[in-house]
């Protein structure tokens, strides 16, 4: 039975997904409500800062859901992150929006910095790229684009 995961990240580009050898089937555009975007990660991947969502009162965080087939393959990526359920309003074409449930990953208290940094330009690109190619609205997708350093 396929799952619904609701990716904010560079995650949001099939490209990383392809890469890792994950499966998924875009879904469509979501919105996280009473979340933000933060970049609190340190990563030496991408020498820069990764992704996270921090509670926001009134705030909201878009992304793209994909649909998987194994909700796990992203575990082995994601160690750093802890797994949770939340619910997202999704935009489906065409469609009124949706209420679902879908699991996401936020990164693990321990994880985080104490302060937060922009992400690398490579790892900003993908998140703008995934935003892109899943229809997110266009001043979040700007938004996204003045993350950068």
């Amino acid at each position: 039975m396929s799952q619904l995961y609701f990716a904010f990240g560079s995650n949001m580009s099939p490209v990383t997904l392809r890469d890792r050898g994950v499966a998924a089937s875009p879904a469509g555009a979501a919105l996280l409500r009473d979340h933000r975007l933060a970049f609190t990660l340190p990563s030496q991947r991408w020498t820069g800062r990764a992704a996270d969502i921090l509670p926001a009162p009134g705030g909201g965080v878009w992304g793209v859901l994909w649909e998987m087939a194994d909700p796990e393959a992203l575990d082995p990526f994601e160690m750093r992150y802890n797994r949770c359920e939340v619910e997202v309003l999704q935009f489906p074409m065409g469609r009124v929006s949706l209420t679902r449930r879908a699991f996401t990953y936020m990164v693990k208290p321990e994880n985080r910095a104490a302060d937060e940094a922009p992400p690398a330009n490579e790892y900003l690109q993908r998140m703008v790229e995934g935003a892109i190619d899943a229809g997110l609205p266009n001043h979040y997708t700007e938004f996204l684009r003045n993350c950068g350093p």
